[in-house]
């Protein structure tokens, strides 16, 4: 009986963890009301009084969102979502203020705010917001972990499998292939199978799709 090769599939939103919403807010009577909030909606819920005692607890395995007042004491709101910035940290922010002005508001979207909401903000648009946001970062992980199997896959294969896959995403026939790597069309159809067991696949359309996800065909095709 011939073995049936299984497709190994891409990690999807169901293998993350649960979602936190943090909260950095100095106010305390608007702190406990939105924790309140949305640990009633059934949200887990981390809450500060300051940009740096976030910084010093937040871990950004964690997936979530972040409600972030603009006018916080020592590092501000602004100041906090640049920092997230520099560090690559792609947590959503949506903002919370009292008094926003025009400069800081289009700082804060330049800097891919999902939205900046003025106090008090009904708890209908706060929620809608929220999801907004927590479904953002669910897509930006989901995709995150997508290019990190796909890398791994590719990273099975040995450099002659790679140039093989290579000249497959190119368009190039079994035989052409053969001619530019000096080899036979029967070792060619060889690589090809286990490039394509290798990365998962079971066609050369789903293969091309496997390498647009990672970036792979604007690389070098070959390494030295």
């Amino acid at each position: 009986m011939t073995k049936k090769r299984q497709k190994v599939g891409l990690c999807t939103r169901t293998d993350m963890p649960v979602s936190t919403i943090f909260i950095v807010e100095d106010n305390v009577m608007v702190r406990e009301a939105l924790i309140s909030l949305l640990t009633n909606e059934g949200h887990d819920v981390k809450a500060y009084s300051t940009a740096n005692d976030f910084l010093n607890a937040y871990q950004p395995e964690t997936p979530g969102c972040l409600l972030l007042d603009i006018n916080l004491p020592g590092i501000s709101g602004i100041e906090l979502q640049t920092l997230l910035a520099e560090q690559q940290l792609k947590i959503p922010i949506i903002f919370l203020t009292g008094q926003a002005n025009v400069p800081i508001t289009i700082q804060a979207f330049r800097n891919g705010a999902i939205d900046l909401l003025e106090k008090p903000v009904s708890n209908e648009t706060l929620l809608e917001r929220i999801n907004e946001a927590l479904t953002i970062d669910a897509n930006i992980r989901t995709k995150a972990l997508s290019q990190s199997v796909i890398w791994q896959r590719v990273e099975r294969l040995t450099k002659r499998e790679k140039e093989v896959m290579a000249l497959l995403a190119s368009g190039y026939s079994n035989k052409q292939m053969a001619q530019e790597l000096d080899i036979s069309s029967r070792t060619v159809e060889i690589h090809r199978r286990r490039v394509y067991e290798k990365t998962g696949v079971e066609s050369l359309a789903e293969l091309i799709d496997l390498l647009h996800v990672i970036g792979y065909l604007k690389r070098t095709l070959f390494e030295e």
